[in-house]
């Protein structure tokens, strides 16, 4: 069997996780896979999203959610063996300095008191090279907003 390209095991492992984070209540946020050749390191980013559906439950991932998502991962890993020789694997919450990836990550965040976020922009035509550019949100009405 020919080896599988590193944009196909990651499209396998999503699946896999897919799977597995949906079954919890949680959702996907990232896979990370690294390394080359026979040794890999695999990194999953879950999160839950939106607010707790049940009172008392935490507001975002718990160790608990981590070491339940690792367990059934490990298992559909080894049963399918998307990747070729060893891997370690990681499951984490995305934490609190998350990038915002995908639309649904900025309007889950956006209007958070004090959300200050850095843009990297691609149409930096008209700036040197030299300059960056960092862009903070602010609710309509704020003192920090520029009107």
């Amino acid at each position: 069997m020919p080896a599988k390209t590193k944009d196909e095991m990651i499209a396998s492992i999503e699946r896999i996780a897919n799977t597995v984070v949906q079954a919890a209540g949680l959702e996907l946020f990232d896979v990370e896979l690294k390394g080359s050749g026979r040794s890999h390191y695999l990194r999953v980013y879950i999160d839950r999203p939106g607010k707790p559906a049940v009172p008392d439950q935490a507001e975002g991932v718990t160790l608990e959610d981590c070491e339940n998502v690792s367990r059934e991962m490990s298992a559909l890993l080894d049963a399918e063996d998307p990747i070729p020789g060893t891997y370690s694997l990681e499951v984490s919450s995305p934490g609190v300095e998350r990038p915002l990836k995908r639309w649904k990550d900025w309007e889950r965040f956006v209007g958070q008191d004090g959300l200050t976020i850095g843009l990297v922009l691609a149409l930096l035509a008209r700036v040197p090279r030299t300059h960056s550019a960092v862009a903070t949100i602010a609710p309509s009405g704020s003192p920090d907003r520029d009107e």
